[in-house]
């Protein structure tokens, strides 16, 4: 009896302190960037490079044509976030209309998001940083294993351009990131 009782014990302490990963399209936010792509390749996507040279991957993300950005910690190269965006959108019908459909799906998941600004420099879009915190309508999604993060991000305040971001960012290994950032300070 004791014998099970400890093996129950173990069991279960080994459960508790076993972490999982926030997922995106069904991959694990883990692993080596190399190995990211290659999952989700395997679940359809296209790799390879724009004319600025930055490594990117087509998804089709929830019928959403995006270009996906897996994000690495400095040292380990450990894939902990990733940022998908469509492409450039000049109607802000579509962009509304493309936002409210991944607030829907992720509301369902995850339950109601929460309103939220974006810090200028620590999310990107597609390209390049958010500049002067011109993101609208943000909300943060959050679950034990991570937050995700659903904007629209306006390319300039002249003219409605814009698009629809999402961010996954995993837990453990936005942890990893951080201890390793410490390193190099």
């Amino acid at each position: 009896m004791r014998k099970i009782l400890l093996s129950v014990m173990i069991f279960v302490a080994f459960v508790a302190n076993a972490q999982g990963h926030l997922k995106f399209k069904g991959v694990e936010i883990n692993g080596s960037f190399k190995t990211f792509v290659a999952n989700l390749e395997k679940r359809g996507c296209e790799s390879g490079e724009n004319f600025f040279g930055t490594f990117l991957v087509k998804a089709d993300f929830a019928g959403i044509p995006m270009m996906v950005y897996p994000q690495v910690t400095s040292q380990t190269q450990t894939v902990y976030a990733v940022v998908a965006g469509t492409s450039k959108i000049e109607e802000e019908v579509s962009l509304n209309a493309q936002y409210n459909e991944l607030k829907n799906l992720l509301s369902q998941k995850y339950g109601d998001g929460v309103k939220t600004t974006i810090a200028d420099g620590y999310f990107r879009n597609a390209i390049n940083v958010l500049e002067r915190g011109n993101a609208t309508k943000a909300l943060l999604f959050e679950s034990e294993l991570g937050r995700i993060y659903l904007y629209i991000h306006k390319f300039n305040t002249y003219n409605e351009d814009g698009s629809v971001t999402i961010q996954y960012i995993d837990k453990a290994n936005e942890q990893l990131r951080l201890r390793e950032a410490n390193t190099d300070i």
